[in-house]
């Protein structure tokens, strides 16, 4: 009986640890998805109320420190410019490039407006909430990497691959003409370390565990003019059990459109 007792209470132990660190790997899982799903949604919003459909965003979050400046230093090149055209050289306010200069140097003063009353704050919120909630559950936000897609909203490239967007997730209804259209779409793509997360997850994972989250973020809303084309399954990354879809076939619709885009690295 006492040898029983002997070999059973590690076997207990370890069994009490993993209790307690499974929780915690439920944890930061779940905070990458939502970290996910929050940048998905920051960088449609971002595309379509700056109309920057593809390529880079500036200084995209978790880095909000580069914009200002970048914004700063484009008003100081656009003022000198226009400073050596006008006081320099003595051109009129009507010459061709007088005007290209002034054009550009209120398009500088415009983004400066932009940032300051509409992104700075959101951008601010965002990036500290996400190195905060990751940071608590035990992942490493300076590891923290990934990717973001253009705008899948007209893209040849999403057309060729047989998707389209915009395009409809509903149906008409009595008394209601009008249907939810997605007007436009990005693929958003996170991986961090999870190494931090306290004594019982190091015991378990001695060497920490990569972890990794994706979604798809929507703008969408109601029109009554509703595009013919129906959304089906092409947003769809994760299976009911929280899986990527693509896990087990990867021609699945919303892999085809996520493939159909070109991508920029996250700045961090």
């Amino acid at each position: 009986m006492s040898l029983w007792v002997v070999l059973m209470v590690p076997v207990s132990a370890f069994a009490a640890v993993v209790a307690m660190a499974g929780p915690q790997r439920l944890a930061a899982e779940s905070s990458m998805q939502e970290a996910a799903d929050d940048l998905a949604m920051f960088t449609v919003a971002w595309r379509d109320g700056n109309e920057i459909p593809g390529g880079s965003l500036p200084a995209f979050p978790p880095d909000c420190e580069g914009i200002r400046p970048a914004l700063e230093t484009e008003h100081e090149e656009a003022t000198e410019a226009l400073h050596q055209l006008k006081d320099v050289q003595s051109l009129p306010d009507g010459d061709p490039m007088v005007v290209a200069a002034n054009e550009r140097l209120d398009a500088a003063d415009a983004a400066i407006r932009v940032w300051e009353t509409d992104w700075e704050v959101a951008c601010r919120l965002l990036a500290e909430s996400l190195m905060r909630d990751l940071g608590h559950l035990g992942l490493e936000a300076v590891s923290l990497k990934g990717s973001y897609s253009d705008s899948f909203k007209g893209s040849p490239r999403v057309m060729e691959s047989g998707l389209e967007v915009p395009c409809r997730t509903s149906e008409a209804t009595a008394g209601r003409d009008d249907v939810i259209v997605v007007s436009d779409a990005v693929h958003v793509a996170l991986a961090a370390d999870w190494g931090h997360a306290g004594w019982a997850a190091a015991q378990v994972w001695r060497d920490g565990l990569p972890m990794a989250a994706e979604s798809i973020g929507r703008l969408s809303q109601y029109q009554s003019a509703a595009p013919s084309e129906a959304c089906g399954t092409q947003f769809q990354v994760l299976d009911r059990q929280g899986r990527p879809v693509w896990a087990e076939d990867p021609a699945k619709p919303s892999r085809l459109l996520v493939q159909s885009v070109p991508r920029t690295a996250l700045s961090n």
